[in-house]
């Protein structure tokens, strides 16, 4: 039998736990025209109406670019919410302007493109919103208004959140002198906890304002809290259960958990016990919780897993309140070992640059001394050509096991590197089971690169 898990329910630990330690910025794309957006894995698009007499000086109008779906997310016990592992670059380029005398053809037909007369400038009622203390259960508004305060007609380009949590739109993207509009903003905090502070990037043709940082500010408090804040089951034994106790604690005394489910065949859980405390309630301490019970069956494959467990909760914002419905997830992982260990569950790639090489190693070793073979290797759905793998028998005695060397050249690729590495050995039980890689080729970060 393969014990392996499914690639549809893996999810690497390098994009795990982006999803718990708050927003991380994006990667803003140069030159993309885009006034709608929904975050950072939002594609660019156009959206709404162009003054006919602005177009003149830029062109009749603006073809809408393609939403692109983003790549599936591996997943790993389950599907696990929260915002994808962003990166952040310099400020976007901004989008070039038309030369003089060309034309360019356009979902609506031929437009000629005129010369910009003046210089476009763009102003802000306010650069920060603050939202104060919130909790985390609900979605929040906000606008930035500005204006058009140059005397040529000013572009607005690219409007780019820097988190997935935040999504901004806008109705149109050209302004003549004295107009403006409003960016609408979207923020939800679900997931976060403390001093949240996010941005978003506005590209122009202004040449004073090409990029212009925009900020919004919350302190979000978790309504529901988990003790511990993730579930690790670490090492556990494979082929056995494995059993943990979780406490969920609510600010309303008199919350109910309705239901509980998982990402995972592999994962149960079930409320067990409620606890009320009596007498005054400790700094920082909530006044009623209840005690779930969070189950790893013996089915749990070989190797790393990722997943959650989701709480669906009924409660109060304030006493006499509205009752609101709201789901926590608890993110749980595990790391599950038999007969065979691995000094790591995946392979980190990390970043590489373009037209640069890696090779990372992972080694598996049998702790009882007896001697094991590996009877096959496979490199299993890469992202990126050419990357290889070498199995080097350990040397060091009395240590019994293998080194697994993968590496690769990125050559002209550009994008991430995932995939699985199946290794079949001659161990009863554990005859076969995987190990993921996962990285990123792009340019690397001024921080990046003073630490090679």
């Amino acid at each position: 039998m393969r014990h392996r898990i499914p690639s549809a329910t893996i999810i690497p630990v390098l994009f795990l736990m982006s999803a718990v330690t708050g927003c991380e910025p994006a990667e803003p794309g140069p030159g993309e025209a885009v006034v709608t957006s929904t975050g950072a894995d939002a594609s660019p698009s156009l959206a709404g109406s162009v003054d006919s007499s602005a177009v003149e000086a830029v062109a009749e109008t603006a073809e809408s670019s393609p939403t692109q779906a983003s790549p599936p997310r591996p997943q790993g016990l389950g599907e696990v919410d929260g915002p994808e592992p962003l990166e952040e670059e310099g400020p976007p380029a901004p989008e070039a302007e038309p030369p003089a005398g060309s034309a360019g053809s356009t979902s609506r037909g031929t437009a000629t493109v005129r010369p910009l007369q003046g210089t476009p400038a763009i102003t802000f009622s306010k650069l920060e919103h603050d939202f104060g203390e919130v909790f985390d259960i609900r979605e929040l508004e906000c606008e930035f208004e500005f204006t058009n305060t140059g005397d040529g007609v000013l572009l607005v380009s690219n409007l780019k959140p820097t988190c997935g949590c935040t999504t901004t739109a806008l109705e149109k993207k050209v302004f003549r002198p004295g107009e403006g509009s409003t960016i609408k903003v979207n923020y939800t905090p679900k997931g976060y906890g403390g001093r949240q502070r996010n941005r978003i990037l506005v590209v122009t043709n202004a040449p004073e304002d090409r990029v212009t940082e925009l900020s919004i500010v919350a302190h979000v408090t978790p309504f529901v809290v988990f003790t511990p804040k993730f579930l690790k089951l670490e090492k556990v034994r494979y082929g056995q259960r494995h059993i943990r106790t979780v406490k969920v604690a609510c600010h309303d005394p008199n919350f109910v958990i309705e239901s509980v489910e998982t990402s995972s065949p592999h994962l149960s859980a079930r409320v067990v016990d409620r606890e009320q405390i009596f007498g005054p309630v400790r700094e920082g301490e909530l006044p009623a919780s209840q005690m779930v019970e969070v189950t790893l069956h013996e089915s749990a494959p070989w190797g790393a897993s990722y997943g959650n467990v989701a709480m669906h909760c009924r409660a109060r914002l304030e006493p006499g309140g509205e009752e609101v419905q709201h789901t926590a997830k608890l993110l749980v992982s595990a790391t599950v070992y038999g007969e065979l260990q691995a000094d790591a569950n995946i392979f980190r790639i990390s970043v590489v640059p373009p037209g640069g090489s890696f090779e990372k190693t992972i080694r598996l070793t049998r702790p009882s001394g007896e001697a094991f073979r590996i009877m096959s290797t496979e490199i299993r759905d890469p992202s990126m050509p050419g990357i290889t793998l070498r199995v080097e028998p350990v040397t060091e005695e009395p240590v019994v096991g293998y080194d697994l060397i993968l590496s690769g050249d990125a050559g002209t690729y550009l994008g991430p590197v995932s995939g699985y590495v199946d290794i079949e050995t001659d161990v009863e039980g554990e005859e076969q089971f995987e190990i993921r890689f996962a990285g990123m080729v792009r340019a690397l970060k001024a921080r990046e690169m003073r630490g090679r």
